[in-house]
């Protein structure tokens, strides 16, 4: 897209390449995403970050100097808004699905970690165990050995 040469309909059908495929690469994402395997999308964030990369460069571009998009045909500026209407409602949908996986696992880890809390306690007796059982059933055992 940086190229000086290009002109109007050329960059506009490169960007729209560009963004097609990186709404591909996030519906594929989130497909992973919603089978149960979050793990699955790891092998897809090289390509991820080369195709947002220049993504982000494509868009600064254009932001930078609107008249490079000047004299292109409405069609192609209205299949352009498409595609961009598509790739922002995957990335929405997948923010969602990231954020419900991160808050899955925060609850996972504090329910394993309560659960170690409370086996690194010990035993409660009287009082404490919030009864007026002197006893839990456990007692601890002493061993004198003596040689």
């Amino acid at each position: 897209m940086g190229d000086p040469t290009l002109n109007a309909e050329e960059r506009i059908n490169g960007l729209i390449n560009l963004t097609r495929s990186l709404s591909n690469l996030i519906d594929q994402e989130n497909h992973i995403l919603t089978s149960d395997r979050p793990a699955g999308i790891v092998g897809l964030q090289e390509d991820k970050a080369r195709l947002a990369g220049a993504y982000a460069k494509a868009i600064r571009d254009v932001a930078a100097n609107r008249k490079i998009l000047s004299g292109a045909s409405d069609a192609l500026l209205s299949e352009l808004r498409e595609i961009t209407v598509k790739f922002e409602a995957g990335a929405e949908r997948q923010k969602g699905l990231l954020s419900g996986a991160q808050q899955a696992s925060a609850g996972l880890v504090k329910a394993v970690a309560d659960e170690v809390a409370a086996t690194e306690a010990g035993p409660t007796y009287g009082a404490a165990a919030g009864g007026t059982q002197t006893n839990t059933g456990s007692s601890p055992v002493f061993i004198n050995q003596r040689t």
